[in-house]
């Protein structure tokens, strides 16, 4: 299983070096399927008061881990680098992030834990609702490099402070110029099996407020 994880990340970069080398190469002709680049910030709050239950229900198709996030405070830079006919659009961004655990642990005796991350990330995007004032769309980001302050939480070894950041989620831009943006998602950290072991970070429910610029 690690395996695949590991090929499907080469897998997704090789994809991400394809489509900039692309839009960075394309000519004036394949402007109608571009549109300019647009970015945002956002600020993010993430809170397990409703429990993991949605990691739980998506763990077929996205990672878990034994750390498990308590709550933590988000700020994200994002920009597109390449949008396709209102369907397909690719971005890359930066996070940096204050995280507490829950000190959810075998032995009790193992205290919560603060710590940050700092992140650079490709983002993939499907736009499924398009219309004047509003675009919703899925969001999949993997296999971001990032810096973790900390490389023992609530007793369990996450490897050395390298570490990637993986996210998925649910968004939307809306308003007159689709200047704001909401987001749900959840997330993952861990380090691909690089440096065992790798038992990952277990992220819940993040909402993000955003305004684009």
């Amino acid at each position: 299983m690690h395996e695949i994880t590991n090929r499907l990340k080469l897998i997704l970069f090789t994809l991400t070096v394809f489509i900039i080398s692309h839009n960075l190469s394309a000519q004036p002709k394949d402007t109608e399927n571009t549109k300019s680049q647009i970015q945002w910030m956002q600020i993010g709050y993430t809170s397990n008061v409703l429990g993991y239950g949605v990691n739980k229900a998506l763990n077929k198709v996205f990672w878990a881990g034994r750390v498990h996030i308590k709550q933590g405070l988000s700020l994200n830079y994002q920009r597109n680098i390449f949008y396709y006919k209102k369907f397909f659009a690719m971005d890359w961004g930066v996070n940096a992030s204050v995280w507490q655990t829950s000190g959810k642990n075998p032995d009790a005796s193992f205290p919560e834990t603060n710590f940050f991350t700092f992140s650079v990330f490709p983002v993939f995007r499907i736009n499924f609702i398009h219309t004047q004032y509003w675009e919703t769309y899925l969001f999949y980001t993997v296999g971001g490099p990032s810096f973790i302050s900390k490389t023992t939480l609530d007793g369990y070894d996450v490897g050395k402070h390298f570490i990637f950041m993986d996210n998925m989620g649910l968004a939307t831009f809306f308003g007159n110029k689709k200047q704001y943006n909401i987001e749900m998602r959840i997330g993952h950290y861990s380090n691909a099996d690089l440096f065992p072991p790798n038992y990952g970070i277990k992220v819940p429910l993040t909402m993000h407020l955003g305004y684009r610029f």
